[in-house]
């Protein structure tokens, strides 16, 4: 593209930006905001959790029924294929950079059509491989959580937390749907898994065409990408080509450049370690709790009842985290889940041995999961809290690829572990337990609290 082509390109582009940003935020688009942002929690909760709702079904329909396998090296199979589709995630974070370059906006509906593709997949699947391919097409559109990104720009900055806490805690209510379709459709008879799906494809169809219609770019966006479209052309290349010269990319927009950031920036740098020792956990942690469940004893309606109480009991901690992060700050709040979580989950495997029921078991597995999704998402809200505006997507997406590094490593050594025989339950104690502590210690204190930052400012100073 010639110079002067680009500068036409750029100045159609600044004008249409120039007009967005003059449209009044008013308290009512505000309000739809807020609704839309939960609707997309909503999908994005159904579409994480549908395939572990009926993993059991999955493993007895494609591995063990007729096919001679025991539950345990099917479920192994299942595990190994898991970690083919995470590797497309280490695309992900380049993917999810370009919202840095063209807006948080088309990757919001991107995103959320994508997710229904992916569950429409896995309810016509006839073959494992289909199968693999509708949770492989799932998994790369869940992992970019746009939506939050959009909120904590939106938001308010002493109530930015809080807002996002409210809007995920409403709309991770949505998921008690996934065990109410699982009871409809499947009752005690889990053949039928393919069911489940079929609504949550209808689901996310709608919601991605209502932020298609109604949503616009976030202010915070506008204004960082209007002020770099004023600079002259001319003076960004020439700044470019100065960095690429004296090798200085910490402002250029981009993964490698990002990724030297976050190994340049002390905090960053820790955050990336507690990120891989979070992640090395997390297959263990989120992957296999009906699993857990089943091979337990639990019946498939037992199991249903103890399935609808993470919903309501990963909300409660969703508003209860939204003020805390802003109280305590974000990284008390991370530590206090990630305790939480260790404790529950190991009461949760003693539930389930020892046959506690449905109420207690399913409390206990509330409890513990949506703990320790908060220890999460508290780790990438400081990691959003540190970074440049013009670095921020790029900041969340590089430690998520980095993470990954922790990630494989653990689902690796669970897959063995499955394998060899070992039972799901001690697998997933001895994969989770010491490094979800070490990485608890390594954030309280290695990491900084970034509680009340500028994120308009930040960087600049």
């Amino acid at each position: 593209m010639t110079l002067e082509k680009r500068k036409e390109k750029e100045q159609k582009e600044l004008t249409r930006l120039r007009k967005i940003n003059q449209k009044p935020q008013t308290a009512k688009y505000i309000k739809w905001i807020f609704v839309l942002v939960i609707l997309v929690h909503v999908i994005d909760e159904i579409a994480s959790n549908c395939a572990a709702y009926v993993q059991s079904s999955v493993v007895n329909d494609f591995f063990v029924v007729g096919q001679g396998m025991t539950y345990e090296n099917g479920l192994a199979v299942l595990a190994s294929f898991s970690g083919v589709t995470l590797l497309l995630q280490l695309v992900a974070p380049f993917y999810k950079s370009l919202a840095d370059r063209f807006g948080r906006k088309p990757f919001l509906v991107i995103n959320t059509y994508g997710m229904a593709l992916g569950l429409g997949l896995c309810f016509v699947s006839k073959s494992f491989g289909s199968y693999i391919i509708g949770t492989m097409i799932t998994t790369f559109f869940i992992a970019h959580d746009m939506q939050v990104v959009y909120i904590l720009e939106v938001a308010p900055s002493d109530k930015r937390t809080r807002f996002y806490g409210i809007t995920k805690c409403i709309g991770t209510l949505g998921l008690a749907l996934v065990p109410l379709f699982r009871g409809i459709f499947m009752g005690n008879d889990p053949t039928k898994w393919r069911m489940v799906f079929f609504v949550p494809v209808l689901i996310a169809i709608a919601i991605a065409t209502l932020c298609l219609l109604t949503a616009r770019e976030t202010k915070v966006y506008l204004a960082e990408r209007i002020s770099v479209l004023e600079r002259p052309l001319e003076e960004r290349i020439a700044e470019k080509e100065a960095a690429k010269e004296q090798k200085k990319s910490a402002n250029k927009v981009g993964m490698w450049a990002t990724i030297k950031l976050l190994l340049r920036h002390k905090d960053l740098r820790w955050l990336v370690l507690c990120a891989n020792l979070y992640m090395f956990s997390t297959m263990a942690m989120t992957g296999y709790y009906e699993s857990i469940m089943t091979t337990n004893g639990m019946a498939t309606e037992e199991v249903t009842k103890a399935l609808f109480a993470f919903p309501f009991m990963f909300a409660a901690l969703l508003l209860l985290c939204g003020f805390m992060g802003d109280s305590l700050g974000r990284k008390k709040t991370a530590v206090i889940m990630g305790s939480t979580s260790i404790i529950a989950f190991m009461l949760f495997a003693l539930g389930c041995k020892n046959g506690w029921g449905a109420i207690p078991v399913g409390l206990l597995y509330g409890l513990y999961l949506g703990s320790y999704y908060q220890v999460g998402d508290y780790m990438w809200i400081m990691a959003a809290e540190k970074a440049p505006t013009e670095n921020r997507a790029s900041s969340t997406a590089a430690i998520t690829l980095l993470s990954y590094v922790g990630l494989f490593t653990g689902l690796i050594l669970l897959t063995v572990m499955l394998a060899g025989g070992m039972a799901i339950t001690t697998a997933c104690l001895i994969i989770t337990m010491p490094t979800l502590i070490t990485s608890m210690i390594l954030l309280m204190t290695k990491v900084k609290e970034t509680k009340g930052t500028d994120l308009e400012s930040v960087g600049r100073e």
